[in-house]
């Protein structure tokens, strides 16, 4: 499951509208649902008949200051099942592929699917000004030797002159989580941060 945290002015129905208006059209099924002040929607492809397959859920709550979005894969080893069996028969029977085609095509390009997700987050996050990185205005940082608030950013406490290098946190540039500076890496996601 991958997850990401936005900071800003996003409201979490929006979004959703927005991932069912993109997605549930065409070789797409979409459907919501809603749990409390968290909402869920789930996108999926559909085949050939019709069937969806390849779901992926998209699960979208408030945090105070933005919103929580994961997208967890569901089915996927239906994609990687039909390409194996179609590997297998090919290599009995290379005739075999070409009544497989449209259903390895269809595999295929489900893959791409968490990134079309999340390009529309992406999208619409930007739409309304909001970033992976904390809100400047609305943090400070704490100095470790008189406790004084001070602006991120600032170098030395306002209040007692001490270096603030140390107790600037930093965000992950692929999800967002916020972090102690001198992380190598993001507790949530992996990313390298330095």
């Amino acid at each position: 499951m991958e997850q990401r945290t936005f900071h800003g002015d996003l409201k979490p129905d929006e979004l959703a509208n927005l991932l069912m208006a993109q997605f549930n059209q065409g070789s797409f099924a979409a459907q919501r649902y809603n749990q409390g002040d968290r909402v869920m929607v789930q996108v999926g492809t559909r085949d050939n008949r019709g069937r969806v397959e390849n779901a992926l859920a998209v699960a979208i709550s408030k945090t105070p200051d933005g919103v929580n979005v994961s997208v967890g894969e569901q089915q996927w080893l239906g994609a990687a099942a039909d390409l194996a069996q179609a590997g297998l028969g090919a290599l009995f029977n290379p005739l075999s592929l070409l009544g497989n085609l449209g259903e390895i095509v269809s595999d295929v390009s489900s893959f791409s699917l968490p990134q079309q997700i999340w390009q529309t987050v992406d999208k619409y996050s930007q739409s309304v000004g909001a970033s992976l990185g904390g809100d400047p205005a609305k943090m400070v940082v704490a100095c470790p030797y008189c406790g004084a608030a001070n602006p991120p950013g600032a170098p030395t406490c306002a209040g007692c002159g001490a270096p603030l290098g140390e107790a600037q946190p930093v965000y992950c540039p692929h999800c967002g989580q916020q972090m102690r500076a001198g992380s190598e890496f993001c507790s949530r996601c992996g990313t390298k941060l330095l």
